[in-house]
């Protein structure tokens, strides 16, 4: 499984900011969201208006708190306001690639392999 982290820094209210998109901040956003994360990042892919705001916040305020521990999620939603594009170059930036053979990005489930009876 590839795996996912990769800062992208910005400017919003006056000041540098980090978002970093890695494990830890997907748990805080299922965790404070109570929504999966991978829901949310399929809806991106999918479904782009049909996004909620409070979701959106709540997903630049747990890429925020990586590197600003401090940011609260109100800061967080005033910086997406400034900086709107700023969630969709970080998580681009923590995506890796899909691979040449048109493997997917975010891989689902891993497949089973078939044991094989023994004798």
């Amino acid at each position: 499984m590839s795996t996912m982290n990769g800062d992208y820094t910005f400017d919003a209210l006056g000041r540098s900011w980090t978002l970093c998109f890695d494990f830890n901040a997907l748990a805080d956003f299922e965790q404070h969201s109570g929504r999966k994360a991978a829901a949310f990042l399929a809806e991106i892919e999918t479904d782009p208006e049909a996004l909620s705001l409070a979701d959106m916040r709540m997903m630049v305020w747990a890429g925020l708190v990586q590197h600003h521990p401090e940011v609260t999620l109100r800061e967080a939603g005033q910086i997406l306001g400034e900086a709107p594009e700023a969630m969709m170059q970080a998580l681009g930036a923590a995506m890796p690639e899909p691979s040449q053979d048109g493997a997917k990005a975010l891989p689902g489930k891993p497949k089973r392999r078939k044991r094989r009876p023994s004798g």
